[in-house]
């Protein structure tokens, strides 16, 4: 009905809000001199050995950038992944299959804050995103609820 659109709309506002600032990092990355992601070719294309040398550091900065931006996505996920230990029932020699259960409130909270710069882990780890890319559940939260719907995210935890 009527509330299904106006989610609907919510929800492609936030992906719009989330690409164009997505644009942005990718802009400035690969056109630091520039305002703009509009910026016109710097390398004459008749010097193909130095175009392919750009375009490859191009590439590896963007794979950076989503590289970073994924890491940021997921981190705090572990920390809210409860494990639910199996049980052997021996009078019917049932075992029941162990569970990952998610806590959706204590990665809302992680996420929290994480946007405002304040959530550290207790052992920094390489990997671990620098929150350059944290998203604040004011401006994401359908992003967020979606991305947590999804069954990739389902077999990431289990």
């Amino acid at each position: 009905g009527a509330s299904d659109e106006v989610v609907t709309g919510a929800l492609r506002s936030q992906v719009l809000f989330l690409a164009e600032s997505l644009g942005g990092a990718f802009g400035a990355a690969l056109y630091r001199n520039s305002w703009c992601s509009d910026s016109p070719l710097q390398v004459n294309p008749n010097h193909k050995d130095i175009l392919a040398k750009q375009m490859k550091s191009n590439f590896s900065e963007v794979l950076t950038i989503c590289k970073d931006f994924v890491s940021e996505l997921v981190a705090g996920i572990h920390p809210c992944c409860l494990w639910i230990e199996e049980k052997h029932d021996p009078e019917t020699n049932i075992t029941t299959v162990p569970a990952v259960i998610f806590d959706e409130d204590r990665f809302f909270h992680i996420k929290n804050l994480r946007a405002e710069g304040r959530y550290l882990p207790l052992i920094e780890k390489s990997d671990m995103a620098n929150g350059q890319f944290s998203l604040s559940l004011d401006q994401f939260d359908l992003i967020f609820e979606t991305f947590l719907r999804t069954q990739c995210l389902s077999s990431y935890i289990s």
